[in-house]
């Protein structure tokens, strides 16, 4: 491999001596790995181009055993981030998410255009805390949708029939909406819904990330659609959705 790309950096692991392993999610390859060398030396011109959640241009060599970073061009510093701790903490854990639920070289468009739409509200608007933690929910359900795992929101999964009632219940096992009259109450983890929680959960599959900001309800409606998110994400990866302060 030897190419430029233009990449979001999601994290740094140190490497050896004075080397850095770079992961970082590309608009030609997906989600690569580099190795960016001398980046802990003081002098390291590469240093403030490769920070977390930079977005630049960078140029690519393949090495013996791993690819190199061989020079880079900062695209979008987001020095914002960096003074607003809410705001770091949000774009960090959409970073994260990123990199847990996409494989190494399995390009996507969408789904950078989905992380640099993501990273540019939170970068570019005033959020509440709830509203942070409400984004990050939201861009993990549509990255679930971008990887195969859509949930089925508009046909029962027992009777087949549509969606009609004000009581639902989520199956994270499964992926959909059951109604309440095919519920069986042995079916303990399935999830207690209402409609405005059913209703937000659909809208934002398909709508863009910046109809977040407009998303009004009751904080019970907003409770129940974290928490579809989070056990759909659980359920999907085995692992623990990411841990982001409880503030809805």
């Amino acid at each position: 491999m030897t190419s430029n790309v233009l990449a979001v950096i999601l994290r740094q692991e140190d490497w050896r001596e004075n080397d850095v392993l770079v992961t970082m999610y590309t608009r030609e390859y997906g989600k690569l790995e580099a190795v960016a060398k001398g980046l802990r030396k003081i002098e390291s011109k590469l240093v403030s181009h490769l920070e977390p959640l930079t977005t630049a241009e960078i140029f690519i060599v393949q090495g013996r055993r791993w690819p190199i970073v061989a020079g880079s061009f900062v695209e979008n510093p987001r020095f914002s981030l960096r003074t607003d701790l809410s705001h770091l903490v949000s774009a960090g854990a959409i970073a994260h998410l990123i990199d847990l639920m996409t494989p190494l070289e399995n390009p996507d468009e969408r789904i950078y255009g989905l992380l640099e739409d993501t990273l540019s509200i939170v970068t570019e608007n005033f959020l509440e805390p709830a509203t942070g933690q409400l984004l990050v929910h939201l861009f993990a359900w549509k990255m679930l949708a971008a990887t195969g795992y859509r949930p089925q929101l508009k046909i029962c999964l027992q009777c087949h029939h549509r969606i009609a009632g004000e009581k639902f219940f989520f199956s994270p096992r499964r992926g959909g909406i059951i109604h309440s009259r095919c519920h069986s109450h042995g079916q303990l983890l399935h999830i207690e819904i209402k409609t405005a929680a059913l209703k937000g959960l659909t809208y934002m599959l398909e709508a863009p990330m910046n109809m977040t900001l407009r998303l009004r309800g009751e904080r019970q409606a907003f409770i129940e659609m974290t928490t579809v998110i989070s056990r759909t994400f659980e359920e999907r990866f085995e692992i623990p959705f990411p841990a982001i302060a409880s503030v809805i």
